[in-house]
C-alpha cells in the first residue's frame, strides 16, 4: 500500500550551494547544498552532521543561466537528519520559521 503524502507543500528539486550558520552558540557558518526546496523548507546534503532541533540562519544563492547571481535568505530548525547510505553525507531537513526572502537592501 502506497504511503500517504504528508507534506503541505510541494517539494521542487534545487541543487544549489547554500550557506548555513548554526545558531546554537558556536556560531560556525557550513557550506553546503540543497536537494530540493518549498515555500517553508529545504532538503540539505552534508558532509556535517547537525542535532535535531539545531536553529540555523540560511542563504541560499541561486545563479540563473541568464541573469545575475541573487540570493535567498531563512531561518529555521533542523526536524530530521539521515544518514545517506551511498556515501559518508547527510540529509538534514529544515523547516522555516516564514518563507524564504530576498534580503533588505541597504
Amino acid at each position: 500500500m502506497p504511503q500517504q503524502e504528508r507534506r503541505k507543500r510541494p517539494r521542487y528539486t534545487m541543487r544549489v550551494p547554500v550557506s548555513v550558520r548554526v545558531s546554537n552558540g558556536d556560531s560556525r557558518k557550513i557550506s553546503v547544498e540543497s536537494e530540493n526546496v518549498s515555500w517553508d523548507g529545504i532538503l540539505l546534503s552534508s558532509t556535517s552532521r547537525m542535532p535535531e532541533g539545531t536553529t540555523v540562519g540560511l542563504v541560499v544563492v541561486i545563479q540563473p543561466a541568464t541573469a545575475p547571481q541573487f540570493r535567498l535568505i531563512g531561518k529555521g530548525k533542523v526536524l530530521r537528519v539521515e544518514q545517506q547510505l551511498s556515501a559518508a553525507k547527510f540529509f538534514i531537513a529544515i523547516r522555516c520559521d516564514a518563507s524564504f526572502h530576498f534580503p533588505q537592501k541597504d
